[in-house]
């Protein structure tokens, strides 16, 4: 008999634990989801965005053109999109001199790393262990695109930023933010969720739908950036898909040369993946300071 109610002890208490337990982010967490269209209630009764600002038309909307027209806030990842590498490599410009500094996402240490874990399962991003209602923070100035209640990614936010970088913080126990929200580097996004004084942040760096190691960008030691720039290589992201080929420039069978009017905040980098031409032709072809310096409303010449 008390083998019996040994046995039906450990049963329940293993249900109980089966009811409560969260499943792990993996590569598969980010298909067959779809978020709510509808602002998250929690937390947003306490917040004011009588002084927010929000995207009102599409050129306001970081990258647009990059990402082929696509911002979804319901989709983490809502289509391939083909990365344009040059001889293999793609420069991303994380901060400079004219915009503000990078702020690290969270105070906690990390908990989990990037990349295969026990169960074969690929982890495609880092966690950090945080107490219970630790703030969270934008790491770059950008726009938000989700702030939703998503899978296993739980209550989430990801923030497109203007170099075309995509950051995901998952596991929040608050969202302060909506989509289309404009937000400055250290803007607090909302808390870590948890009982019992802990919680978790999942945190994500993705280019063009596609993620990569955060470690390749942030010193956790330091908790800054190694460098300003970052060079990603095909193989630093998870997948040998059309989205990692060099993209075909196709033959220009006009006569007529192609332009493009700079908008505010666009910078040459920007214009010069969004057509994918080398920064150094576009200085070329358009006799531009060696900087690269270009002003709102200049005309430039793309080909």
């Amino acid at each position: 008999m008390k083998k019996k109610l040994f046995f039906l002890f450990i049963s329940l208490f293993s249900f109980a634990q089966a009811q409560v337990t969260v499943s792990d982010i993996s590569e598969h967490s980010q298909f067959n989801t779809t978020a709510n269209d509808n602002p998250l209630s929690s937390g947003l009764a306490d917040i004011d965005f009588s002084q927010a600002n929000f995207v009102s038309a599409n050129h306001q909307i970081p990258s647009y053109n990059l990402y082929d027209q696509e911002w979804s806030s319901t989709q983490l990842k809502s289509k391939d999109l083909n990365i344009p590498f040059s001889n293999g490599k793609l420069m991303v410009i994380l901060v400079s001199e004219k915009n503000n500094p990078f702020i690290f996402p969270c105070r906690g240490q990390l908990s989990r790393n990037y990349g295969v874990q026990r169960r074969k399962e690929f982890h495609p991003g880092i966690d950090f262990a945080l107490q219970a209602n630790d703030q969270i923070y934008c790491c770059f100035d950008g726009v938000v695109r989700m702030a939703a209640e998503f899978g296993d990614y739980g209550k989430m936010v990801v923030i497109r930023h203007y170099n075309g970088l995509e950051t995901v913080y998952a596991r929040l126990g608050k969202v302060y933010v909506k989509p289309g929200q404009t937000l400055s580097a250290g803007h607090v996004i909302g808390t870590s969720g948890g009982e019992n004084d802990k919680g978790t942040l999942h945190f994500e760096t993705r280019f063009m739908n596609e993620y990569f190691n955060p470690e390749i960008m942030l010193d956790l030691e330091s908790r800054n950036l190694y460098s300003n720039n970052i060079f990603l290589k095909k193989e630093d992201f998870n997948i040998t898909k059309t989205s990692l080929q060099q993209p075909v420039k196709k033959e220009n069978t006009s006569q007529s040369a192609q332009y493009h009017i700079v908008k505010k905040g666009e910078t040459l980098y920007r214009i010069s993946i969004t057509y994918n031409v080398p920064i150094e032709t576009l200085i070329k072809i358009n006799n531009l300071p060696a900087n690269g310096t270009i002003l709102e409303g200049q005309k430039l010449k793309i080909q």
